[in-house]
């Protein structure tokens, strides 16, 4: 039986996407992020954010890089899965990083922006 797994995420742009050239692909990066609200033991609500490492490919990373592509600050609908990788940082540590390579990135609200001047 084959397995599988699946990422997805409904979370708010933190910056404009970046766009890397990888040999003859076409790579963006994205930074998502998703957040909770939830009380602590005084009763306080504290809302916690989580950041999340989105690598767009090829077509998909085209489109997001377009003047219509997501924005810092707009929602976004990604689809993907969970990646993880390990390598060996500047100090000789073993260094690990987890990023999602997405599949699908849909606008759901684009932010207000303030007008132009």
């Amino acid at each position: 039986m084959r397995t599988y797994q699946k990422f997805m995420c409904l979370g708010r742009m933190g910056k404009d996407p970046e766009s890397v050239q990888v040999g003859t692909s076409v790579k963006a990066n994205l930074s998502v992020a998703t957040s909770k609200s939830h009380q602590d033991a005084s009763g306080n609500w504290v809302e916690e954010t989580d950041w999340h490492s989105v690598e767009l490919w090829n077509d998909l990373a085209v489109r997001v890089l377009s003047d219509v592509g997501p924005k810092k600050g707009d929602i976004v609908l990604i689809e993907g899965e969970v990646r993880y990788r390990q390598y060996q940082g500047q100090d000789g540590t073993t260094k690990y990083a987890t990023n999602i390579r997405g599949f699908v990135c849909s606008i759901m609200e684009r932010s207000q922006k303030a007008p132009s001047q």
